[in-house]
C-alpha cells in the first residue's frame, strides 16, 4: 500500500515506552487545564487511557477517538481503511474506498479542491461536497476573546456535558 509516511504505514508506527512522555504529556494538559469547570469529570478516564500500554499509536488514538465520540453523543460508524483492503495514492484511495462502502457521496474539506480528482468519483456515479467548516464558539475558561482550532479537550474541558450543544446546528 502507498499509505505510508516517511516512517512507514500510519497503521503500525509504535509507541516509544522508554522515558516519561506519557508523565509529562499528562502534567502538560493538568497545567493546562487543571482548573478548568470540567476537568475533574474528565481526569480520571483521559488518564486511564493515555497509560494504557498501548503498542501502536493508532490504538491510542482510537481510544481517545471512541472516548471523545462517546462522551459528545456521536454514533455515526466508523470504519479503519487500513480494514477494507483496498490500495491506490490521493484521489485514487478515496474513490477506492467510496466504492468499498458504496459511498453515494464524497464529503471533502476545502483543501480538497486543491488536489481531488472529481472526474474518477463522478465516473463511479460518486457525487463529490465540499464543507466550509464554521467554527462554533464556546465559552473558554480565563480567556480574554476566543481562541478557536484548539482539541476537543478545550471543548470538553470547558463546556462539560453541554459540549455537543455548541457544535450541533440549533
Amino acid at each position: 500500500s502507498k499509505r505510508e509516511t516517511l516512517y512507514g504505514r500510519i497503521s503500525e508506527q509504535r509507541i516509544e515506552e522508554v522515558g516519561p512522555w506519557r508523565r509529562k504529556y499528562w502534567k502538560s494538559i493538568e497545567q493546562n487545564y487543571g482548573r478548568h469547570p470540567h476537568f475533574e469529570r474528565y481526569e480520571k478516564p483521559l488518564k486511564a487511557i493515555l497509560f494504557s500500554s498501548f503498542e501502536r499509536l493508532v490504538d491510542l488514538n482510537g481510544a481517545l477517538i471512541d472516548f471523545f465520540r462517546s462522551e459528545l453523543g456521536i454514533t455515526t460508524p466508523l470504519l479503519r481503511a487500513s480494514t477494507l483492503g483496498v490500495e491506490g495514492n490521493k484521489s485514487e484511495l478515496l474513490h477506492a474506498i467510496c466504492r468499498k462502502v458504496e459511498a453515494e457521496t464524497y464529503l471533502s474539506g476545502p483543501s480538497g479542491r486543491d488536489y481531488l480528482d472529481e472526474s474518477l468519483f463522478h465516473s463511479s456515479g460518486i457525487g463529490v461536497l465540499y464543507h466550509g467548516f464554521e467554527h462554533p464558539v464556546y465559552p473558554q475558561f480565563r480567556a480574554k476573546s476566543f481562541i478557536p482550532q484548539l482539541s476537543t479537550l478545550d471543548l470538553l474541558f470547558n463546556c462539560g456535558p453541554e459540549s455537543r450543544d455548541h457544535f450541533l446546528p440549533s
